[in-house]
């Protein structure tokens, strides 16, 4: 039985998380699904970002979600009043725990909470490649360095955790695997749903639509997918590719596609808030990455009942399981991707198994399995600080 978490002074445990921004991306979803998915007779959560960025997009819906909001910066301020702003919050606020996500919001909290006695530090650490090909960009360095500042290390994926543990060996024990969770139900797709989808946004009943929903950006391949997509469509021409989300690589995707003479069969959405109903349109979903900490579009495609095609980078091989759910496949191999698209949209009784499969495999990444995981680690931080007082 988990123990009843308080913190010292007798109130339900205050949790403050830093983040860099909230812009839209997988680190600040993350973030948002977990605090707003918290016990709040057990937890008081409050959220501060070290830069603002236009719009702010997620701001509303942390506020909507009965999170605390704290403004640390305004723009064209120096650094050095978002610290000193941040260093009043933590004495104003005096967390039980700060909870980083982000490399910028990680050295910052880190160091800060430590110079805070806050008692409990937290970070979440989203990529794999921090700790391989950028290892050596400066800020991951001192990221790195911070680490040993907190008291538990998340990683969102297996391949995430042994990233940090063979660069850092020293870390392995306070290190662990906390996943992304995802709020299976709102995107389970509704009996009829699927064909008044299809109506609304112009698909054929005799299309084969393909997915994507990321930020379009490199590390995301859809540079691939679009090649794979020409190659395949002699051979499936009833193969479309729905695009959802924008990015600074949107402009060269879409002159890819024309280049390509594949854009009437390519739909590009932008950033949309309606992305359940997107995905009950399709008939398959594609992440073509070339990197991927864990792969959260993935769990909320298999959660609307698509196999799903992946790169086997990453996290994506402990979210799809190749042969039972959807693919894995070679990133930027083209040919690969064009023979899975084509078998997929030309003998769709292939995949008519994976389709079956994918919503069991989803509630394996449950925001509620992942909160779980969550609150147990705050409540062994909770038990330690209660056992070292008593020994002291």
């Amino acid at each position: 039985m988990a123990l009843s978490v308080q913190g010292d002074r007798g109130h339900a445990t205050r949790v403050l998380y830093l983040i860099d921004d909230f812009g839209i991306g997988g680190a600040q979803s993350a973030l948002l699904s977990q605090a707003a998915a918290l016990d709040p007779d057990r937890f008081e959560v409050h959220v501060a970002t070290l830069r603002r960025v236009a719009g702010d997009p997620l701001e509303p819906a942390f506020r909507a979600a009965g999170i605390a909001v704290h403004d640390l910066t305004a723009a064209d301020e120096p650094f050095g009043v978002t610290l000193l702003r941040l260093h009043s919050l933590l004495k104003t606020l005096r967390p039980d725990i700060v909870h980083t996500h982000l490399a910028a919001a990680g050295i910052t909290g880190r160091i800060m909470a430590r110079v805070g006695r806050v008692p409990h530090v937290v970070s979440t650490l989203h990529n794999v490649s921090d700790w391989t090909e950028h290892r050596r960009q400066p800020l991951r360095t001192l990221d790195r360095a911070t680490l040993r500042l907190a008291d538990r290390i998340c990683a969102v994926s297996n391949a995430a955790r042994e990233a940090v543990v063979r660069a850092a060996p020293a870390l392995a024990p306070r290190t662990i695997t906390l996943r992304n969770g995802v709020a299976v139900e709102r995107f389970r797709v509704a009996e009829g749903a699927r064909e008044g989808a299809r109506a609304r946004l112009g698909f054929a009943p005799a299309d084969f639509v393909v997915a994507s929903v990321g930020r379009l950006e490199p590390g995301k391949g859809l540079a691939t997918l679009l090649h794979a997509a020409a190659r395949a469509s002699a051979r499936a021409p009833m193969l479309q590719l729905l695009l959802v989300g924008d990015g600074s690589e949107r402009p060269m995707l879409e002159r890819l596609a024309t280049t390509l003479a594949i854009e009437d069969w390519v739909t590009f959405t932008g950033t949309r808030d309606d992305v359940p109903l997107l995905l009950a349109a399709a008939d398959m979903f594609a992440l073509p990455s070339r990197r991927e900490g864990v792969g959260v579009a993935a769990i909320e495609a298999l959660a609307a009942g698509l196999p799903v095609l992946a790169s086997r980078v990453g996290g994506l091989p402990e979210i799809v399981t190749d042969g039972v759910c959807g693919r894995l496949l070679p990133p930027e191999d083209t040919t690969a991707w064009a023979d899975a698209l084509t078998r997929a949209a030309s003998e769709p009784a292939t995949i008519e198994p994976w389709r079956r499969a994918a919503p069991r495999r989803a509630h394996a990444f449950s925001i509620e399995a992942s909160v779980a995981v969550l609150e147990q680690l705050y409540d062994s931080l909770a038990a330690a600080a209660t056992a070292h007082r008593r020994a002291a």
